[in-house]
């Protein structure tokens, strides 16, 4: 029997994403195995606790609660109606772990009916990123090795968080710049020195001093990264992207700066300022930011979509195949791919970032007329016979 704490933690784990496999098996049986009338009111009590009710559409409702059947053997004296959030988050966890993969406007439930089986593993990246030191003498940044970590303040945790501490042995390098360079595949947390927290995307380059400015707190970064800023009312923090420059106080906002494409400041919490030479504005939480060398543009944005990958979400917005597998490729060590269709589609949609290749590839098979195949670690993409 669960407790009333463990279920608490289940639900707000899950809406907060971070349950690991196992506990999403817990919680899905949890959800699936003859619940009593008191577990569901508790579920409800902590689903309505942590987060808003979901709303689906009505057939979407009964087409998923039906695939929900099919699956799992669900009784089928159960009605979804009398508890939404409970089919909302048991929807969505079924989703995740990919029971089922896709319902669109016309109500279509799709499932690999197609028998393919993937016979090779390709797996996501495990890079590690590195930390770079600007040297004095050469003007250029080199790499930093664990062994002298400690001597500029650098700490690194099981799960890998890397905490910059500003203690008073660091004085003598106050001036020193750091960078954190990531690979592709890669997510890297760190906390700045000043309790400021940064997640940094795959690819993506940040730079900061050791020591902040008594006057501003100023960092730069090329590629994306998500910011929550923590609040000093006499030290404003800046953000240095290619085009624009992001001021804050205390906040948090994402930012994508990639040098040949437009940069976009997304705000989440609190406000920011985005200015360059030819003018600023300022943010609201959900507006958006955005441009290159002009004023920049404002917009209203939906920011669970600008968030997905810091979630473990591959998000695909309008792309073609092309860009579907340089994605795929930049997240996963593929060695190849090897394309055999002049296949025109586009593709929209976010994916739970499994570890292992062959789901995500049967995910997309079974919503489009593509055939994937993986041999000798590279991709072969052609049309279904």
């Amino acid at each position: 029997m669960i407790t009333n704490s463990e279920l608490e933690y289940l639900v707000k784990n899950y809406i907060e994403n971070n349950l690991t496999p196992t506990e999403e098996g817990i919680l899905i049986k949890l959800l699936t195995d003859s619940p009593t009338e008191e577990t569901l009111e508790q579920f409800d009590f902590f689903y309505n606790k942590f987060h808003k009710t979901i709303q689906l559409e009505e057939e979407k409702k009964d087409a998923v609660w039906q695939e929900i059947h099919s699956h799992l053997g669900v009784q089928k004296n159960f009605q979804w109606r009398k508890l939404l959030p409970y089919a909302a988050i048991l929807i969505g966890l079924l989703l995740i772990t990919g029971i089922i993969f896709k319902y669109n406007d016309h109500t279509k439930i799709a499932a690999d009916r197609h028998g393919h089986l993937v016979t090779e593993q390709i797996l996501l990246r495990k890079n590690k990123g590195t930390i770079l030191i600007l040297d004095s003498l050469t003007g250029k940044f080199k790499p930093i090795d664990h062994s002298v970590f400690d001597r500029y303040g650098i700490a690194k945790d099981s799960s890998d968080i890397l905490t910059f501490k500003n203690t008073n042995q660091r004085i003598a390098y106050q001036n020193t710049l750091l960078t954190i360079s990531t690979h592709p595949g890669q997510v890297q947390k760190i906390i700045l020195p000043d309790g400021t927290k940064v997640w940094i995307n795959s690819n993506s380059q940040l730079c900061f001093p050791i020591h902040f400015d008594s006057k501003i707190r100023q960092v730069s970064l090329t590629g994306e990264a998500y910011f929550e800023v923590a609040h000093v009312p006499a030290q404003p923090f800046r953000v240095q992207g290619s085009h624009y420059n992001t001021e804050v106080l205390g906040t948090h906002f994402n930012v994508q700066s990639y040098p040949a494409g437009l940069e976009k400041i997304t705000l989440l919490e609190g406000r920011v300022k985005v200015s360059n030479h030819k003018g600023s504005v300022y943010l609201s939480p959900g507006q958006q930011a955005l441009g290159t060398a002009d004023q920049p543009t404002k917009i209203n944005v939906d920011t669970l979509d600008v968030l997905a990958w810091k979630k473990g979400y591959l998000t695909f917005d309008n792309v073609n195949l092309e860009q579907l597998t340089a994605q795929i490729k930049e997240w996963y060590n593929v060695k190849f791919i090897i394309i055999r269709t002049k296949n025109q589609d586009r593709f929209s949609g976010t994916y739970k970032r499994t570890n292992s290749l062959s789901d995500l590839l049967k995910n997309i098979e079974a919503v489009s007329d593509l055939k994937f195949d993986i041999k000798e670690g590279g991709l072969y993409v052609e049309n279904k016979p």
